[in-house]
């Protein structure tokens, strides 16, 4: 089989646009991909310029990385927008090939419109999540979460000090034990376990006593949320804990 024709054919089967240039930056090579989608068939791309047949990337991301390339004759990956569909988004490839280089490039615009807004879905978590953190402040409330697979437990400073546990101070599952009063561990454990049991998770309110740091006893009220997965598995409880 003639070696011309594999290598076109294996060009043509990339499923994605390529094209390369000499080392005069004039195209050697242009598959139908790129051609569909820069407007310009093969015929009238080969022998021109990459800068006469696309101006516009001069300047550009394209200009920038390409030198990189040719000067180093390393290989670069970048994601930008693209110079003749706006509103796409192109993954490219750029390595030396020859003395000139090769240039593969797929569109990516999901996959960049998908990372966008989740960004943006955190962004607004976290302003959510700042606010509600605000009002609790406001309100005297302490946040906790309890990982149910890891057994990791979780307090912000107001819950260690309605704990009577100095900031930053360790903990854990015995230490939340140590500091809840005797008599109230079994309903509270009890009440927990029922919340945990409910099918797709359950809430809870508890009122227990805690002891301070100076073995003075707290009146606090509890109030928990179980988190589960999409299958109903209980993965996490969150809640908050405030003085009666």
């Amino acid at each position: 089989m003639d070696a011309t024709f594999t290598s076109y054919s294996l060009l043509e089967g990339l499923g994605e646009g390529f094209y390369a240039v000499d080392a005069g930056w004039r195209m050697t090579v242009f598959n139908s991909i790129a051609a569909e989608w820069f407007g310009f068939s093969e015929q009238e791309a080969l022998g021109r310029t990459l800068w006469e047949l696309l101006p516009r990337v001069l300047g550009s991301d394209y200009e920038i990385s390409y030198h990189r390339v040719m000067e180093s004759r390393e290989a670069e990956t970048f994601i930008t927008r693209s110079l003749t569909r706006p509103g796409r988004f192109i993954e490219v490839r750029a390595f030396p090939l020859g003395d000139g280089l090769g240039a593969g490039f797929r569109d990516v615009t999901e996959r960049v419109e998908q990372e966008r807004e989740l960004r943006q879905a955190l962004a607004r978590k976290s302003e959510r999540l700042s606010l509600v953190e605000q009002a609790a402040e406001a309100a005297g409330l302490g946040f906790w979460s309890f990982d149910l697979k890891s057994g990791d437990l979780t307090w912000d400073e107001r819950t260690r000090e309605l704990y009577g546990l100095a900031p930053g101070a360790p903990v854990d599952f015995a230490i939340y034990r140590e500091r809840m009063h005797p008599d109230d561990w079994d309903a509270v454990q009890e009440r927990y376990a029922e919340a945990i049991n409910q099918p797709g998770g359950g809430d809870y309110a508890i009122e227990h006593r805690a002891f301070g740091p100076d073995g003075e006893v707290h009146h606090l009220v509890g109030v928990g949320r179980v988190i589960c997965d999409p299958d109903g598995e209980p993965l996490r409880v969150l809640g908050f804990t405030r003085e009666k």
